[in-house]
């Protein structure tokens, strides 16, 4: 997350692999949701660069993240991660975690993901 202004947006070349591994901006952000929602209790949503250069998300327990190897868990690089535990959005949302996931992307640093992109590739 950063300070408005400072956010930029995803680059060229990561919109690209976007495009290429989801078929839109939008469909990636809906599978990331979609992820986010359906983690039950503790956990993290995760957009991943595989090793073939593709795109993922993919969804860890507890403490866990995908540079990990665990059963059931698509493995690779970390681009971005949202903590869906409660401590990261009760305060302020209570249970009502979609709200926290849609007011979450507004905020995402994307000079940061592209940054994390363009060392990983």
């Amino acid at each position: 997350m950063a300070p408005a202004g400072q956010r930029g947006s995803a680059s060229r070349e990561l919109l690209n692999t976007i495009n290429r591994s989801f078929g839109s901006m939008e469909a990636m952000q809906s599978e990331f949701n979609q992820a986010t929602a359906d983690r039950f209790g503790s956990g993290w949503a995760w957009l991943i660069l595989k090793a073939d250069g593709s795109l993922a998300i993919s969804s860890t327990p507890n403490q866990d993240n995908p540079l990990i190897d665990l059963p059931g868990i698509e493995r690779g690089m970390p681009l971005l991660g949202l903590d869906v535990w409660e401590h990261a959005y009760y305060l302020n949302y209570q249970n009502r975690r979609p709200d926290y996931i849609k007011d979450w992307w507004p905020l995402l640093n994307w000079k940061e993901v592209n940054r994390r992109y363009a060392e990983a590739g």
